[in-house]
């Protein structure tokens, strides 16, 4: 028998999620850190969860780095030997954002296939089974890249110690740039990029504080479209949030993140939706 017929068939994308989700192989950095695992794992439809993270401000923030990486292995589990790029991702928060204490597991289903994408969408829910957020993406279907990011091959993943900065450093600054987010080694997928649901929610979080609605039973829906992915190198990525409209229970914002080159990497649209004010 060849060397090369005794390595057996090549692993599928399914295989790999399914090898991720037992521990056979090396899961991201930042699934790593916020604890996510995969589980339920079929064709076209993939279950995770993990529990909620206090640096991700409210729910929705953990619910949206639990929906991208259960939305995007939807759509490569369906896909067997193909990559997926994140172009579009799109939440609506359903009821109270506070999930203290209770368990987050995302259920998620490819819904559309085209020969260069294809679609995904599902819900966020609590131990309970209260939904946290529907959620839905886009992602672009392209051949898998077999020199890395297969998982098997990946670097550990890095210490997640400083995982506090990337959100206490969304403060407020006085410059025209009104955040920040460090984009730390730890919150990157097996790309090295940062993950996407990551950029959705510190994209979220800036825009709200500029908002200023911020009461329990306020609603929120965002998009974001990724237009090119940025470096998990440690650099301070900026956030910049436009006011398009603030009126007293509705309001509209932009949030743009810019990669260390100063080009726009993400957009988003946020509108946020508060009765009890």
């Amino acid at each position: 028998m060849s060397a090369g017929a005794s390595r057996g068939p090549a692993r599928t994308s399914l295989d790999m999620l399914r090898a991720i989700a037992d521990g056979s192989a090396r899961t991201s950095p930042v699934a790593t850190t916020f604890g996510q695992q995969l589980d339920g794992i079929a064709a076209g439809r993939v279950g995770a969860h993990m529990p909620p993270h206090p640096t991700c401000g409210s729910g929705l923030g953990s619910a949206l780095v639990l929906a991208d990486v259960a939305l995007g292995a939807a759509i490569s589990s369906a896909s067997p030997d193909s990559g997926v790029q994140t172009l579009r991702l799109q939440a609506s928060t359903a009821g109270p954002r506070s999930v203290e204490g209770e368990m987050l597991h995302g259920e998620c289903s490819q819904r559309t296939a085209a020969p260069a994408s294809a679609t995904s969408a599902g819900e966020i829910r609590t131990d309970r089974g209260r939904v946290v957020a529907t959620v839905s993406c886009r992602c672009a279907v392209r051949p898998a890249s077999r020199g890395g990011g297969t998982g098997e091959d990946a670097a550990p993943p890095p210490a997640a110690e400083f995982v506090e900065d990337a959100w206490s450093g969304l403060g407020l600054c006085a410059a025209h740039v009104d955040h920040v987010l460090p984009a730390l080694p730890c919150l990157g997928n097996l790309s090295g990029v940062v993950q996407g649901g990551v950029v959705a929610a510190a994209l979220a979080h800036a825009a709200e504080a500029e908002l200023g609605l911020r009461s329990a039973s306020a609603s929120l829906d965002l998009d974001v479209s990724y237009l090119r992915g940025v470096a998990a190198d440690g650099s301070r990525l900026p956030l910049v949030v436009q006011i398009v409209h603030r009126g007293r229970r509705f309001g509209v914002a932009r949030a743009d993140v810019l990669d260390g080159g100063g080009r726009l990497a993400a957009t988003a649209t946020v509108s946020v939706w508060d009765p009890d004010v």
